[in-house]
C-alpha cells in the first residue's frame, strides 16, 4: 500500500483479495495505517476460510486495521483461532463501527487477552465507507431503504 497521506483504505475487502488471490501486501515506510474491510458485501462469504488471509508486511510502527461490524464480530467470536489468525496475518487492530453490546464486548476482551491485537471503537463516516468499498448507504436514516450495519456517522 502505497498512500499521498499515512493513511490508506484498501477498497478490496479481505474477502475480495482471497477471491483474486492475493497472497500479501506490502506497506511503503510513509504509510501509518491501512483500514481494510473482512467483507464488502451483505452476507460474509462462507468460503472464506482463516487460512485464505493475505499477510501484511509492515514495520512495528505501522497500523493494518480490520474493519469490522456487528456480524464480523459475532463470527469472530463463534470461530476457533479467528484471533491467532488475524494476528499471523499481520493485522494488528480490530476496528469495530458499532458500539458492541456488553456481552459482545466481555467476549472480546476475553478472546483478545493473550492476543497483540488492540480494539477500538470508532464508526465510519460516509467518505471511509467508499473508500473501502463497502457501498454507500442512504443518507437519511429514516428512509425505509436505510441501512447501517457499520454505524455510519454523517457529516
Amino acid at each position: 500500500a502505497d498512500a499521498g497521506s499515512s493513511t490508506a483504505y484498501l477498497h478490496g475487502s479481505l474477502q475480495d483479495m482471497r477471491q483474486i488471490g492475493v497472497d500479501q501486501v506490502v506497506l511503503d515506510a510513509g504509510v501509518q495505517k491501512v483500514e481494510v474491510a473482512l467483507r464488502d458485501k451483505l452476507v460474509l462469504d462462507s468460503s472464506l476460510t482463516l487460512t485464505d488471509l493475505p499477510r501484511f508486511q509492515h514495520n512495528a510502527d505501522q497500523t493494518i486495521s480490520l474493519v469490522l461490524d456487528n456480524d464480523d464480530l459475532a463470527a469472530l467470536l463463534h470461530t476457533a483461532g479467528a484471533v491467532a489468525a488475524f494476528q499471523a496475518a499481520g493485522i494488528t487492530d480490530l476496528q469495530l463501527g458499532f458500539e458492541p453490546a456488553s456481552q459482545d464486548l466481555t467476549a472480546l476482551q476475553s478472546a483478545l487477552a493473550s492476543s497483540t491485537l488492540h480494539w477500538t471503537t470508532d464508526p465510519l463516516n460516509p467518505v471511509e465507507v467508499a473508500l473501502l468499498g463497502l457501498g454507500v448507504a442512504a443518507s437519511d436514516p429514516t428512509d425505509p431503504s436505510y441501512h447501517n450495519p457499520f454505524g455510519l456517522k454523517h457529516p
